[in-house]
């Protein structure tokens, strides 16, 4: 019976023995596992392509070619053999093991029932549906044959698999060679399927070779073995010998413009879908049909040929979401629609696999590929500092962890009052100021224990002694505005709480420039009746400010959590003050755990559970606030390079906010290169009251963008045109 797979029904006891089992099989490697790329972590669909096509291409050479034969084993979970289950287990196994796989495949019946008569079937092939060793047990029978291939012609020749699709490269020195090579690899291929109960599709037995390269005799022996051709299709990828991926690109759009027609029937009715509602289908379906396997492909995204088919597919989706006409200019579509260019998506999913994944660290890229980098302003070393991720799942939180207690040595910052003497601390934190247990004598204040003063914020200070009058020197020689008559200490008395056992600490977080932006954050520790406590950092270029903000809370925590390590002092409570909500808001409601704002908001949530008051307060910034000043000349000084650290890996969000940064830069280009090639029919156009809704949706910059753009004859019009619309109805 063809396609005949039964279903699992095993109890809860017995899957967990299965996955104990897994485990253990786990550890032991077949040699030819490592050419299976399914049921692999790490491993999936785009790295057994991207294998592929890394071998097709070493192979194109002046003196060598290259073939692609793909084949697909016909009933592979169906119809495999226990024998050869037995035969692979037998060689990485001992034979405890080797007896409890023959048990766990013996004694299986399968049981057919009709209205009337049933019958029985003691099955000796195949693998349960629905099993949790069914998978490993096929990995492990194609791990045999996956060795042989690649051991038959060795250098010559290259086997991959993914579950049930085989694929084989092989190299020669001329056209009879590769053709004589291929079909070998074919033969051993079925004759190893029939020994063991499958077969291979005749129907899917395919050969990728370029134009041209072989003569009438060697297609026709190709032909009779299967399908020759210059494109075939691999794991829903469209192949062709030239590896430009233009016709896959092509499909997937016109697949993704199916989807833009069914949204634009909706879209246009009254009672349809809002802008949210299409916004979200070019977001899921979109864009995931249209970059579909660009992890392969991705880096091809900018050639013109393909950036001008995506560019289409964009326009038409903006054309919907704006309720533009189909004859309007494509001008303003691009940045007025707001919506993701499959360019840029295709592009970022690339540089995800390319550089934040395990598999692809110890590879190289290829030419097109370093020309990418070099487009997006990266140097060619930037693969080897990006932080890597062992599975595919996106990142879309606004925080990255970044190690703020590592080992690594830095710079300090400048002197303390009696001169410019550095200590930094394994830590990299610059601590000024005096220690929060202390008072202006340097004893012990009350309602704080001095206990504590080993437990400041992590390691690594710089001591400019204690007191206000420490402080107020630091003051004088930083960026704040001081008065000329003495000493401005009235504001510390104003950020003091009112409570002896009350801490207000400041934060704030800095970032300067565009280009080769500098990033830091600063802290203020305030209590009551003793010297305030002054630390900061400096953060790595790719971060952003949220992120930069969300570390100064996380610092601030850890001090809490530091200061509090001998026991919590009576009644203690702490406010940490924030000009950023959207800090707050990262802190408030991370749904991760491994990255800054999860971890200060699981800290957050434990300090609250063992009895200690912490708030989060927002302020608002640069509103002469001497809190928020002070930490906000703290996080400058971080963002100068005090103490940096550069050993920090480049997080994925970095990566796709250089990405999206050069996308939005090209679609502008275009947009200004585009509107001084319109026609006076189509300006006329472009500003006539049918395309009023696009005209007012656009921001003021966008506005004199374009009156920046348009030639000068244009511009008079244009203006005249938004005073009318700007302008009261009579």
């Amino acid at each position: 019976m063809r396609g005949f797979r039964p279903i699992t029904l095993s109890n809860t006891l017995s899957k967990i023995v299965e996955k104990v089992l897994l485990n253990s099989f786990s550890r032991v490697s077949h040699p030819g596992c490592e050419w299976q790329h399914a049921y692999s972590s790490g491993r999936n669909t785009s790295t057994f392509v991207n294998e592929v096509i890394d071998a097709y291409g070493r192979g194109n050479g002046s003196r060598s070619c290259s073939l692609i034969v793909s084949a697909d084993i016909k009933g592979a979970f169906d119809a495999c053999s226990w024998r050869l289950i037995h035969k692979e287990a037998c060689r990485v196994f001992p034979q405890p093991i080797v007896s409890f796989v023959d048990d766990y495949l013996s004694g299986r019946v399968a049981n057919l029932v009709t209205n009337g008569p049933s019958a029985s079937r003691e099955l000796t092939a195949g693998f349960p549906q629905g099993s949790v060793l069914g998978p490993y047990l096929w990995k492990l029978a194609t791990a045999g044959i996956l060795e042989e291939l690649n051991d038959v012609y060795g250098y010559f020749c290259k086997a991959y698999a993914y579950a049930d699709d085989f694929v084989v490269v092989v190299r020669g020195m001329d056209s009879k060679d590769l053709v004589d090579k291929a079909l070998v690899s074919l033969d051993i291929l079925e004759s190893w399927a029939k020994s063991y109960g499958m077969d291979i599709e005749p129907t899917k037995v395919e050969f990728l070779v370029r134009n041209g390269l072989l003569d009438a005799i060697d297609y026709e022996r190709l032909n009779r073995a299967g399908s020759a051709s210059d494109c075939i299709r691999m794991v829903g990828i469209l192949l062709d010998a030239n590896l430009s991926f233009g016709r896959h690109t092509s499909h997937q759009c016109a697949k993704a413009k199916v989807m833009v027609l069914r949204v634009k029937t909706f879209a246009r009715l009254s009672y349809g879908l809002g802008d949210d509602a299409v916004r979200a289908a070019w977001e899921q379906f979109g864009l995931s049909i249209a970059t579909y396997g660009s992890e392969v492909w991705g880096h091809k995204a900018l050639n013109s040929g393909t950036y001008a088919i995506l560019t289409r597919l964009h326009n038409s989706m903006a054309r919907v979401l704006l309720r533009a006409a189909a004859s309007s200019s494509t001008v303003l579509l691009g940045v007025t629609c707001g919506l993701r260019h499959p360019a840029g998506a295709a592009l970022s999913r690339w540089c995800k696999a390319w550089l934040h994944n395990d598999f692809y660290s110890q590879k190289k890229l290829c030419k097109e590929g370093k020309r990418v980098l070099q487009q997006l302003g990266l140097a060619s070393d930037y693969p080897a500092k990006c932080e890597r991720y062992k599975n595919w799942e996106g990142d879309v939180v606004s925080s990255q962890l970044f190690a703020l207690d590592s080992d690594s040595g830095g710079r300090g910052g400048r002197g303390g009052s009696d001169g410019p003497d550095e200590l930094v601390g394994p830590g990299g934190l610059v601590d000024r100021g005096g220690l929060v247990g202390h008072g202006e004598d340097g004893g012990s204040g009350p309602g704080f224990r001095s206990d504590h003063a080993e437990r400041d914020p992590p390691s690594g200070a710089v001591d400019v002694g204690n007191g206000e009058a420490a402080v107020d020197r630091f003051l004088r020689g930083s960026a704040l505005p001081q008065p000329d008559d003495g000493p401005d200490l009235e504001w510390l008395a104003n950020a003091r709480p009112s409570s002896p056992n009350e801490v207000n600490i400041f934060t704030d977080g800095s970032r300067r420039g565009f280009r080769n932006p500098r990033n830091g954050f600063g802290c203020m520790v305030v209590a009551s009746q003793h010297a305030p406590r002054l630390f900061f950092r400096s953060l790595p270029s790719w971060c952003n400010i949220c992120q930069d903000e969300v570390c100064g809370i996380y610092s601030a925590l850890r001090w809490i959590k530091g200061f509090i390590s001998g026991g919590p002092p009576p009644g203690a409570s702490f406010r940490i003050h924030v000009d950023s909500k959207a800090a707050i808001l990262s802190v408030a409601s991370s749904p991760r755990v491994s990255n800054t704002a999860g971890k200060a908001r699981k800290l957050l949530l434990a300090l609250s559970s063992s009895g200690i008051r912490v708030k989060l307060v927002w302020i608002r910034g640069h509103a002469n606030h001497r809190g928020n000043e002070v930490s906000d000349s703290l996080a400058n000084l971080g963002s100068e390079g005090i103490g940096r650290h550069d050993n920090e890996l480049a997080p994925w969000s970095f990566t796709r906010t250089l990405i999206d940064e050069y996308i939005s830069r090209k679609l502008e280009l275009s947009f200004k290169s585009g509107l001084l090639k319109l026609s006076p029919r189509t300006r006329h156009f472009l500003f006539s009251m049918s395309h009023i809704r696009t005209w007012t949706r656009l921001s003021g910059f966008d506005r004199n963008l374009v009156f920046w753009a348009v030639p000068h004859g244009l511009m008079q019009v244009l203006r005249g045109f938004q005073r009318n619309l700007e302008s009261p109805d009579p």
